[in-house]
């Protein structure tokens, strides 16, 4: 996760495909931050554990998300553990 001046920059694993991105240090502390510290908190709260789910149209950057929170959790960001479990082609039928 080299810092270059006002970005940081990840290689991140997108459903076996690397992909290189550049996140504006700000951007990290404005936003993913203050998700991943609300995230421990709940999860604290819960026991320890929690489950967020995020859906939108494909190719809106929803696994480029998860894999991003992910990094920034194990770079210490916040005190949450993050793991990206895929669910690329599963969708639940009507019951």
């Amino acid at each position: 996760m080299p810092d270059t001046g006002g970005s940081v920059r990840f290689r991140l694993d997108l459903a076996g495909q690397e992909q290189a991105i550049e996140v504006p240090r700000a951007e990290i502390e404005a936003v993913h931050a203050p998700i991943l510290r609300d995230f421990a908190a709940a999860a604290a709260s819960r026991g320890g554990r929690g489950v967020v789910f995020l859906a939108g149209p494909p190719g809106a950057g929803k696994t480029a998300l998860a894999a991003l929170w992910e990094q920034l959790a194990a770079s210490g960001v916040a005190p949450v553990a993050v793991q990206v479990l895929p669910m690329d082609g599963f969708h639940p039928s009507a019951c």
